[in-house]
């Protein structure tokens, strides 16, 4: 998984001014992880615990290749999918329910009851399509914000997701799932590779 907003909180004494740690942080941290802003929180204040809304987006390339430059951000599909019927899929999650189908059986958390806000497919066609191409390229986006969420939640919804574009399961399985509260009832977890924590709303 990798993150685009993720945000993170600690105590210091240190005199550094504000307006200097994301130079500093970065001149100290690994290529691959980049500060892009800094400010005083109040003391009470918790990264995880205070967070009102989060978003996740999962990417899908469908296409006969993957692409190199993106291979490590996007879950490549190179068969068909009926995004139509995910998107209708999709819409049964939004609202409080209890997502215990849609969560991984290692999951600690007391409650499994959530709330998503949205629930979004977007999908850019590939420019670089081939007019002989046998089924339609692109990059498919699914965007879920909610209040929280469980362990694998994201990824469980998009495994089941993949499987009513495949065909597999008709588009109403999404809202039987749910309401089974049967984690054996879902699809697979979708490789941890497609997610990104996309931004966290205090």
């Amino acid at each position: 998984m990798h993150a685009r907003g993720q945000v993170c909180n600690f105590h210091t004494e240190s005199s550094i001014p504000i307006e200097r740690w994301s130079l500093a942080l970065n001149s100290r941290l690994p290529r691959d992880i980049v500060v892009l802003h800094a400010e005083e929180a109040p003391p009470e204040f918790h990264a995880r615990k205070s967070a009102k809304r989060k978003t996740y987006r999962y990417t899908i390339r469908r296409s006969k290749f993957p692409d190199v430059f993106q291979r490590a951000y996007q879950y490549h599909h190179p068969g068909k999918l009926d995004v139509p019927a995910m998107q209708e899929a999709l819409s049964a999650i939004v609202g409080e329910h209890d997502f215990t189908s849609f969560c991984s059986i290692h999951s600690e958390s007391e409650s499994h009851v959530r709330t998503v806000y949205e629930a979004s497919i977007d999908e850019i066609p590939d420019p670089g399509e081939l007019p002989d191409s046998p089924a339609p390229s692109g990059v498919i986006t699914i965007a879920i914000t909610g209040n929280g969420f469980l362990y694998n939640m994201v990824r469980i919804i998009v495994g089941t997701l993949m499987e009513i574009g495949e065909g597999k399961r008709p588009r109403t399985a999404m809202a039987d799932i749910l309401r089974a509260r049967d984690r054996a009832l879902a699809g697979p977890t979708a490789v941890a590779h497609g997610l990104t924590l996309w931004k966290v709303e205090y």
